[in-house]
């Protein structure tokens, strides 16, 4: 149902930011084969270090979860981090030079809801799927496929290693963010003397922007992205409890 109503959007925010692609073509395509790369190596480690199954349920069951999977990728997860490193690459271009222009603040929040659309869909799309590793181990093993062959702890496994992957592929965004809602902040309202006259006015307003930038807000503390990001290894610990 996600793969047919999430790519439209999505769809919508990458035209949106495709002009920031120009200039940034190798870093983004070496970046997406480096994710796919990485996404796919729980899969291939399964295919040829657990125990084979003789006969699945269904027919062609592999190649079946192999093409539902790679729709997933290609429909949702791929382009959602194609916008999150976009969305850096709009901040180097945008940003190059801060003015202390009320159109920047526009800007600076504009990319910043981005973000945290792409992470929320991120996270999402791939805690569910890590969510649905357990159904599929109570599929096999109710079909006959002992309990030892599909530890449940692969599900944890699962879950903690993709929430690594969406972090690194998050963080850097989000740090590029936040050093520029600080150069933003800087360039607006700098720190004075607190001899001056104007210093209380200035400070409170300083104060009033870095809120509005949502500055004082780490990654590890901003709970959207920690969620988003959290929500592979979440679904994990979720599944392993439910047993």
């Amino acid at each position: 149902m996600l793969f047919a109503v999430l790519p439209l959007p999505l769809a919508k925010d990458l035209q949106d930011l495709r002009r920031y692609f120009a200039g940034n073509e190798i870093d983004i395509v070496v970046s997406s084969l480096m994710l796919t790369l990485l996404i796919s190596v729980p899969l291939l480690i399964a295919r040829f270090l657990w125990k084979p199954i003789d006969q699945y349920p269904l027919p062609h069951t592999l190649e079946k979860i192999a093409v539902i999977m790679t729709i997933g990728y290609i429909t949702t997860i791929l382009p959602a981090a194609v916008g999150i490193w976009l969305v850096r690459a709009g901040l180097r271009i945008e940003f190059g030079k801060i003015q202390p222009d009320e159109k920047h603040i526009q800007q600076y929040l504009r990319f910043r809801d981005r973000l945290q659309w792409f992470i929320s869909i991120l996270g999402l799309v791939i805690g569910l799927a890590t969510l649905s590793t357990r159904a599929a181990r109570k599929g096999l093993i109710a079909w006959g496929v002992s309990a030892e062959s599909y530890p449940l702890t692969i599900v944890l496994v699962y879950g903690a290693y993709y929430t690594v992957l969406l972090a690194l592929v998050y963080i850097p965004t989000y740090s590029s963010l936040v050093e520029i809602g600080r150069d933003l902040l800087e360039v607006f309202f700098p720190i004075s003397s607190p001899k001056s006259d104007d210093w209380t006015d200035m400070y409170a307003k300083r104060m009033d922007l870095e809120e509005v930038l949502q500055l004082r807000t780490s990654v590890q503390h901003n709970l959207q992205s920690r969620v988003a990001v959290l929500a592979p290894l979440l679904s994990g610990i979720f599944a392993t409890l439910l047993q």
